[in-house]
């Protein structure tokens, strides 16, 4: 008697977490990518590299889906999300795991490689990881700014030197 009381407790706690710890595993979502890409192997290539170039086609064509999904989610949020930071936002919060690959040899002289990866989210870090994306986007603006000042500087300058250097009126007008 006293042991089925035992278990029936146990049972109940059981049952009582299961049903007050689902709405959190509900809340929880992660999406899924599948993408697959073909590499043609060039004369002088190794497995392992041929291998990284497919998976590095799949993991741009998972990107461009990831991105497109992001986007749709800020237009369904209301959450602004312009196109450079849905693409950083889709490479930071990917986690890929390679599903299958193969080796196919049966053209003389070509060798195909064929990969097929998941790619997935966590829809749930979508919101936390928009700040640190734009901080890294508005950091690279600033970074390309600086560096397209720094050339019209140096442009400027060789100019200027230019015109020092002109002894006619026709060369200073050039």
């Amino acid at each position: 008697m006293k042991i089925t009381k035992v278990v029936k407790g146990i049972l109940s706690a059981v049952c009582l977490l299961a049903v007050l710890s689902w709405p959190l595993a509900a809340g929880a979502q992660t999406r899924e990518f599948i993408t697959e890409a073909t590499y043609y192997m060039g004369e002088g290539e190794t497995v392992e590299v041929a291998r990284d170039r497919a998976l590095v086609a799949a993991k741009r064509k998972a990107n461009t889906q990831i991105s497109a999904f992001l986007t749709d989610w800020a237009d369904r949020n209301t959450v602004p999300l312009t196109q450079e930071e849905s693409v950083s936002l889709a490479v930071s919060l990917m986690n890929i795991t390679l599903l299958d690959h193969k080796y196919d040899t049966t053209v003389p002289g070509m060798r195909k490689i064929w990969v097929r990866i998941s790619s997935t989210i966590d829809t749930d870090k979508i919101e936390t990881e928009i700040p640190a994306v734009r901080e890294v986007t508005a950091a690279n603006s600033f970074n390309d700014v600086q560096a397209e000042y720094t050339v019209l500087q140096e442009e400027l300058k060789a100019l200027q030197n230019k015109l020092a250097q002109a002894v006619t009126s026709e060369e200073k007008q050039e």
